[in-house]
C-alpha cells in the first residue's frame, strides 16, 4: 500500500501513514488545527485534503501532541526537526540518458585528461548536495563501468535490444553494425569487465588518486559537512560563460557564504566576481582576480562581517 503524501490526479493530496501503536492520529496542514485521519486497519491512517497542493507543509500529529515528519518525507525545508513539504515528482523530469550511461561503459578517467577530472570532481565533491562516486573512481580505475543485469528468457531480448536500440539516435550508432558492437547486457564477460583489480592500487597514477581523494573528502568532511544544517536554500548563481559559473551559497545559522567559482572550459573566462574569504580548494592555474584559467575551480569560504 503506497504511504506518504501523494497528489491526487483529480486534485488535492492523499496523505497516509503507518502507526500500528497509535488509535488516532492527527494531521497539521500548514500550521493549521490537526484534523484526525481515518484508521483504516492494519495501523494504516489516511486523509485527502481536497485543497491542498505541492509546497503544503504538514506534520502527523500524535495523541499525546507530539508533532512528527512523515517517514516517507520527499522533502525536509527545515531539516527533520520541521514540517514535511509536498512534493509533485512529475515537476522534476528525469530521463536515464542524462547519467553517465556510456554505451561501452568506458570511464573518464580512461581519456580525459587528468586537470580536467580534477576540475570537474573538486566540483562535484565539494557541493553541497551529497556526491556520487561509482566503485573505482577514488583511485582512477580505467575498468569498464558497463550496464548488465541479469533476467530471465522471456525478458532477455528486449532487454538486449532495447539496449542498442537506444542508442541509434547518436550519430556514431546510425550504422546497425555499430550497434551490433555495444556490449550484450547479459553476457557473462560484459558484467566480469566491470570486476576491478584492485593490484592496480599499487602502479601508476592510482594511489595518486586514492590520495587526492581523500584530501578533497577530508576537506568537505571539515568545511562543507559542518555548514549543512545551516543552509536551507539554493545557490546564487551566475553564468559568467560558456562552460563556466559563480555560485554563491548563504547560511541561516552564520554569518558566513560558501563561494565557487568554475571555469570547466577549455578558455580563459573573465568576468568572476572578486574572490573573497578563505580559500578551500583549487584546481588549476592562477590568473588575475576576475579571471580563471581552462580548467580551474576555486572554492572559499567567506565571513560576511568582515
Amino acid at each position: 500500500m503506497p504511504f506518504g503524501a501523494a497528489l491526487r490526479g483529480e486534485g488535492g493530496v492523499h496523505f497516509r501513514l503507518r502507526a500500528p501503536a497509535q488509535e488516532q492520529v492527527g494531521l497539521e496542514l500548514d500550521a493549521a488545527a490537526p484534523v484526525s485521519m481515518h484508521a483504516i486497519g492494519e495501523g494504516w491512517h489516511e486523509l485527502i485534503a481536497q485543497g491542498a497542493l505541492a509546497g503544503a507543509r504538514y506534520r502527523f500529529v500524535l495523541p499525546d501532541g507530539l508533532r512528527v515528519l512523515d517517514p516517507a518525507s520527499r522533502h525536509q525545508p527545515e531539516d527533520v526537526h520541521g514540517p514535511s513539504e509536498v512534493v509533485d515528482p512529475a515537476s522534476y523530469p528525469w530521463r536515464d540518458d542524462q547519467i553517465g550511461n556510456r554505451a561501452f561503459g568506458d570511464r573518464l578517467a580512461a581519456f580525459v585528461p587528468a586537470p580536467v577530472l580534477r576540475a570537474i570532481a573538486a566540483t562535484c565533491l565539494l557541493l553541497p548536495q551529497i556526491p556520487m562516486l561509482f566503485m573505482g573512481e577514488e583511485w582512477g580505475a580505467t575498468q569498464p563501468f558497463p550496464f548488465f543485469c541479469d533476467v530471465g528468457p522471456e525478458l532477455a531480448d528486449a532487454v538486449r535490444e532495447g539496449r542498442r536500440a537506444k542508442f541509434a539516435r547518436f550519430p556514431e550508432f546510425a550504422d546497425p553494425a555499430q550497434r551490433a558492437r555495444i556490449p550484450d547486457p547479459l553476457a557473462e564477460a560484459n558484467f566480469a569487465s566491470a570486476r576491478l583489480r584492485w593490484e592496480d592500487l599499487a602502479h601508476g597514477p592510482h594511489d595518486a588518486w586514492l590520495r587526492w581523494h581523500r584530501r578533497i573528502l577530508a576537506t568537505r568532511h571539515a568545511e562543507i559537512v559542518p555548514r549543512l544544517a545551516g543552509l536551507r536554500r539554493g545557490g546564487e548563481a551566475r553564468i559568467v560563460g560558456e562552460g563556466a559559473v559563480a555560485v554563491r551559497w548563504r547560511f541561516d545559522d552564520r554569518p558566513e557564504a560558501l563561494n565557487l567559482a568554475a571555469n570547466l572550459s577549455a578558455l580563459r573566462v573573465a568576468g568572476f566576481p572578486p574572490r573573497r574569504g578563505r580559500r578551500i580548494w583549487s584546481e588549476g592555474e592562477d590568473e588575475a582576480e576576475d579571471v580563471l584559467a581552462p580548467w580551474s575551480i576555486h572554492w572559499s569560504i567567506e565571513d560576511e562581517r568582515a
